[in-house]
């Protein structure tokens, strides 16, 4: 770990805690309380998403496995799809407050906010539906149009299927102008 990436690590734990109000889950690391394993993996999961680190080296940090370090990056993830409450009051601020702090320190590496990129791409999801249901709405016009054809029109379409699929003329000339001495 080089020292531009120990400095992110200082600033987003230090970050993370402030804004949780905890400071105990990073010095208590064995213990097992709810609000502690929380905390633990918001600090797994941002630190995974706002460094270059491997899990194994975020493991390091906390003095656990790597898998404990991926269970509770899933954990996080899990939380923040279903707990709108997790969402509104640990993730979202902790994020805000990230992406203002890290620009400043790194420019090349900002990480955008995914509730806005969900928002976007609802809207545009929006607006193919509602060009999906014009294309739909065309393709029953055309369909209603060919129902209501008049009945001479469908005889004359049968007409010329059953020449051309019984080859009994060998040009499309000829099968118009056997229609037309009919």
């Amino acid at each position: 770990m080089n020292n531009n990436e120990t400095i992110k690590v200082d600033i987003i734990l230090k970050t993370t805690s402030k804004i949780l109000g905890d400071v105990d889950f990073f010095e208590q690391k064995n213990r097992r309380l709810r609000h502690l394993v929380e905390n633990r993996a918001i600090a797994f999961k941002m630190l995974r998403k706002y460094t270059r680190l491997s899990l194994e080296d975020i493991g390091n940090i906390f003095e656990k496995n790597h898998a404990t370090i991926l269970h509770g990056i899933k954990l996080c993830d899990n939380l923040t799809l279903t707990d709108k409450f997790f969402r509104e009051t640990k993730i979202i601020p902790i994020i805000n407050k990230l992406n203002e702090i890290l620009p400043a320190f790194d420019d090349d590496f900002v990480v955008p906010n995914p509730y806005e990129t969900i928002k976007n791409l609802s809207e545009k999801n929006a607006v193919l539906l509602n060009a999906l249901i014009n294309e739909r709405g065309k393709l029953f016009e055309l369909e209603h149009y060919i129902i209501s054809m008049p009945t001479i029109h469908k005889k004359y379409f049968k007409d010329v299927r059953f020449f051309y699929n019984t080859k009994q003329k060998d040009t499309k000339l000829e099968m118009v102008q056997e229609q037309l001495s009919n």
